[in-house]
């Protein structure tokens, strides 16, 4: 599957339901730890939101979390990440800010760093998630 960053896509209009969470802070649901903030956001081919690329500044490194085990505070502007500590975070795959290496191997490992941490939690597809959007073309060659 071909992802692009949502900053390449400055036209992009979220689906209903979603928002532009750049820029806001993530921290863990069971402590309330502060743990980085989001740095972008990945779109599939149909232009869903799918990733949410999170820069673990203290490790100094960039990670995805899967839009579908986020939580989002709009009063906050946080986005929470359930079942996991800020120790667990130093286990998830490194992403290093290109789309085009995020292979089915990758995201296994992403979605297995996560799956330990969801005892008890469930993912659940959001319904605009699952229509139809217009396929996202590259930004190469256009101006």
């Amino acid at each position: 599957m071909a992802f692009i960053s949502l900053s390449d896509r400055p036209d992009y209009s979220f689906p209903p339901g979603t928002f532009d969470v750049r820029g806001w802070d993530v921290r863990t649901m069971a402590d309330n730890e502060k743990i980085g903030k989001i740095d972008d956001i990945l779109l599939d081919e149909s232009g869903n939101p799918r990733y949410l690329d999170v820069d673990l500044g203290m490790f100094r490194k960039h990670v995805l979390l899967p839009i579908g085990q986020a939580r989002v505070d709009e009063a906050e502007d946080v986005v929470l990440v359930p079942g996991m500590t800020k120790d667990q975070l130093k286990d998830v795959p490194e992403y290093d800010h290109n789309p085009d290496r995020i292979t089915s191997e990758y995201e296994d490992q992403v979605a297995a760093a996560y799956a330990g941490a969801y005892t008890g939690e469930h993912y659940y597809a959001r319904s605009e998630y699952a229509s139809e959007r217009p396929a996202v073309k590259g930004t190469a060659g256009t101006e």
